[in-house]
This record gives C-alpha cells, sequence and structure tokens, in this order.
C-alpha cells in the first residue's frame, strides 16, 4: 500500500487539499520586505540595555565579542588554530617509515 503526500493549498480564496506532485508554488508578487526585530533586554552583561533593532543588536554583539547562535552553526567544529598542517603528517610518517 502506498500513501500519498498532500498539500494545503489557497485556490481561488479556499482552502483544499492538492497532491503534492501536482502543486506549484505560486510566484511572489513583490519583494520579501523583513520587519526589523523587537526589542528586548540583554542577559549577556551586567549593563543589561534595551536593545531596540538589528543595527543596535550588532553593535552590542561586537563590542561584547559575542555570537549568534545560528552564526555557530556555520563555525567549523575545530578551530583552525589546533588542526594540525598536513606537512608534519606527511613527515612524522615519512620518519617512522625510514
Amino acid at each position: 500500500m502506498t500513501t500519498k503526500s498532500w498539500v494545503q493549498a489557497l485556490v481561488d480564496g479556499e482552502w483544499v487539499m492538492v497532491p503534492k506532485e501536482e502543486y506549484t508554488r505560486p510566484e511572489a508578487k513583490g519583494p520579501y520586505v523583513m520587519s526589523d526585530i523587537e526589542g528586548y533586554q540583554s542577559l549577556a552583561t551586567a549593563d543589561t540595555p534595551y536593545i531596540d533593532g538589528r543595527a543596535a543588536e550588532r553593535a552590542y554583539m561586537k563590542k561584547h565579542g559575542l555570537i549568534k547562535y545560528e552564526e555557530m552553526l556555520d563555525m567549523p567544529k575545530h578551530p583552525k588554530e589546533h588542526r594540525v598542517d598536513p606537512r608534519i603528517k606527511e613527515e612524522l610518517i615519512a620518519r617512522m617509515n625510514s
């Protein structure tokens, strides 16, 4: 028995279920504009300023050496300074085999 996937789509002002294979996403009708972030109270430092937008958040994070969690996901798991230079590894292997 096979199962069929469905997508809920707005067709002529009414929500209907459409088979996933037949669904085509409608084209965007204009540019995507993202609103500014809501203000929040920082908990990272003792001065705890009120951060009221992306620009203020970037400046605050840069000033205090902080990074966002999303940015951490893109970072390598091991910093470059802890990686072994491949030339050293090759030299060690050569010396061990000689």
